[in-house]
């Protein structure tokens, strides 16, 4: 049998959940693309973040706190210092790219990678379009020239696509959207009853994922919703206390990935996702494979997941007004929250299933290995 091909794929590992961590995790140890591929992985996990005004500037590296920034250049010190024997040893780079320190991140392995000869599949998440359209015109071109440097480059939807297509080369983009386990089959729910349970993951970027809209909102719907954050920050625990909407926010620090599984998504009624900006969200394909409705904005590739009227309902993520009526609606219909949620199982089960769609990596890997030798 002969050896099977070598990936090094250069990314976050870290044992808090997330949606980069969660896709690391699904290509390496949850796929059928390790049978066909060796792949080794290479973690640049830095010190988990602490709440931010605003994640999508460099000023939030200092904001996040001196010692951070510390370790978190320590570690990327140590990282690049013995990152290019991890290279030698690979057929091929698939390397994770977000925006700001991250991009710049990427772009140096990708740099160092093709320096010793190896090829460099680079996939992109979080907000690149936020980060590029800051830039500076001089930054944007020093952007574009570091974009040449991949040989293959992997986006989630076919509108980052289009975004990239307009500052690299189309030809070297590839859509892989993310994708889920096979699910188990859908949660009994009861049909009737108030409170209706609606499900927020926070994270630490919580204003970016539409907290404000959602504590805007929450009053309007008192005695009717309640609401479950997960992976809360300080801040906006004490935000919910301010605002007296204690009685109606279960709030929840970082849960494990089986605890999601077993007992929120179940858990819950309706999922929440009124973002400002997306990439391709794993935690709603999670909620969709668990037959949830998805109440959301159309950032990133929402929309391109979600049919309002059959998946779920989206509204700018400013939008409170929007947010409340699609919710009330979902609470005064569960027939229409049980159809809603159906045709999201159904959905992922025909398109989003993980074998099927990771299986895309080995063509792009293949091809970057190929124009790489020419």
């Amino acid at each position: 049998m002969s050896q099977r091909p070598r990936v090094l794929v250069v990314g976050p590992f870290a044992a808090i959940s997330g949606g980069i961590v969660t896709f690391q995790r699904n290509l390496t140890q949850l796929s059928n693309v390790k049978e066909r591929w060796e792949m080794t992985p290479f973690n640049i996990s830095r010190p988990a973040k602490k709440h931010i005004s605003d994640n999508h500037n460099y000023g939030a590296i200092i904001e996040s706190g001196y010692k951070r920034l510390l370790k978190g250049v320590g570690i990327t010190g140590w990282n690049v210092s013995r990152f290019p024997l991890h290279v030698r040893h690979a057929d091929v780079l698939q390397i994770q790219s977000s925006d700001y320190y991250s991009f710049w991140e990427s772009m140096l392995y990708t740099f160092i990678a093709k320096q010793i000869g190896r090829p460099v599949v680079v996939r992109f998440g979080g907000s690149f379009d936020i980060f590029y359209e800051r830039s500076t015109p001089q930054t944007r071109k020093v952007i574009q020239n570091a974009l040449k440097m991949p040989d293959q480059i992997v986006v989630q939807s076919s509108g980052w696509k289009d975004f990239f297509s307009t500052i690299t080369d189309r030809e070297r983009l590839n859509i892989v959207p993310n994708a889920v386990p096979p699910p188990p089959p859908m949660p009994d729910r009861k049909t009737n009853g108030l409170p209706v349970k609606a499900l927020f993951i926070c994270t630490a970027d919580a204003k970016r994922k539409g907290v404000d809209t959602i504590l805007a909102a929450a009053p309007k719907l008192r005695g009717k919703v309640h609401f479950v954050f997960v992976a809360t920050p300080e801040s906006t625990k004490q935000e919910i206390q301010t605002l007296g909407l204690s009685d109606m926010i279960e709030v929840y620090d970082s849960v494990s990935r089986d605890e999601m599984k077993n007992h929120f998504y179940p858990g819950a009624d309706i999922f929440l996702i009124p973002s400002h900006s997306e990439g391709f969200p794993n935690s709603m394909l999670e909620a969709m494979a668990a037959g949830l409705p998805i109440v959301g904005s159309p950032a990133g590739a929402i929309p391109e997941v979600i049919k309002p009227g059959v998946h779920g309902f989206l509204n700018p993520a400013e939008d409170v007004e929007g947010l409340t009526k699609d919710v009330l609606k979902l609470v005064q219909n569960p027939q229409l929250r049980h159809k809603m949620g159906a045709n999201n199982y159904h959905l992922i089960c025909e398109e989003y299933i993980l074998n099927n769609v990771f299986g895309r990596f080995d063509t792009i890997w293949q091809k970057a290995i190929g124009n790489h030798k020419r």
